[in-house]
């Protein structure tokens, strides 16, 4: 967050030779396009970061006409809460490289979406052994699958069949802008169902993240490679500049939304009440971060 200069008159003297360079002397448009360019500049950013990560080698859902994949894998990508698998310590972003059943074994290219889904279902009360690799670290975690309403056995966790993806220059930026979309709207829509939540009161903060725990992640997503910090890096950056467009006052949507009234108006708001606005802004801002900082470090606990 920075202090543009001359965001407001008041503590700019007449006479200062920039004054005509000060912020809050410019058109409405000046304005905006000065709010937006940081903005601007995270997409960039990451739009340039998930470039880079598939010319390192990306991984990428594993489907029917997909090139140049190789270390075709099956990978956990959620893990239900109080479910088995919770309890036995699968973790999202897992690699499962093998996977037991009394006599059966499936490991290789036996590891497939249907194959784990067919062994689970066939261990009726038995516990089944799963072996999965994230990063450097390796695990095996003994799991009961419990039955659903359909009768099918599950553990609790959802899979998806992967492929790192390596492509040349041309063909990594252009991928790298689909998947900039992507990403970009995958995060409008979480932050619009967050907010929807936090307002009818039906969801918590568990799912947010502050600076200790993103910083926990970083390290989690180097010790996988350089495409995965890449890409996590990049995710990082899309949601702060949505954030940064939210029309909430301390940031840069706070500040279009003063900039587009005072155009309405004919004339600038009172200097006091942008700096009121802005300050408690800021203090909400501050105090959910001091909330959210404190979740992660119980987290890590």
């Amino acid at each position: 967050m920075a202090k543009i200069f001359g965001e407001d008159l008041e503590n700019i003297d007449e006479d200062h030779p920039d004054k005509d360079r000060s912020f809050a002397e410019q058109s409405t448009g000046s304005q905006v396009a000065v709010l937006v360019a940081g903005v601007v500049m995270n997409m960039i950013l990451a739009y340039l970061l998930l470039s880079l990560a598939f010319m390192t080698g990306k991984a990428v859902v594993d489907e029917e006409g997909t090139k140049n994949l190789t270390d075709r894998r099956v990978v956990i990508t959620q893990v239900l809460p109080d479910s088995p698998a919770e309890t036995a310590g699968l973790n999202p972003g897992s690699r499962i490289n093998e996977i037991t059943s009394g006599q059966t074994v499936l490991s290789g290219s036996e590891i497939t979406l249907d194959g784990i889904q067919q062994l689970v279902n066939q261990a009726t009360s038995a516990p089944v052994t799963v072996s999965t690799q994230n990063g450097s670290d390796q695990m095996k975690a003994t799991v009961t699958p419990t039955s659903t309403e359909s009768g099918d056995r599950q553990i609790g966790i959802a899979m998806a069949q992967v492929g790192t993806q390596t492509l040349g220059p041309l063909g990594a930026l252009k991928e790298g802008a689909v998947a900039t979309y992507n990403l970009t709207h995958q995060t409008v829509v979480g932050f619009y169902n967050l907010i929807g939540q936090a307002l009818t009161g039906s969801g918590g903060l568990s799912q947010v993240a502050g600076p200790v725990g993103i910083a926990d992640l970083v390290g989690d997503a180097a010790d996988r490679g350089a495409a995965p910090l890449f890409s996590f890096v990049a995710l990082i950056s899309i949601n702060l500049a949505i954030l940064n467009l939210l029309p909430f006052p301390a940031l840069d949507g706070g500040r279009i939304v003063l900039s587009l009234i005072e155009y309405t108006r004919g004339k600038p708001l009172p200097p006091k009440f942008a700096k009121w606005a802005n300050g408690i802004g800021l203090a909400l801002l501050l105090l959910l971060m001091l909330v959210v900082t404190y979740q992660d470090i119980l987290r890590l606990l």
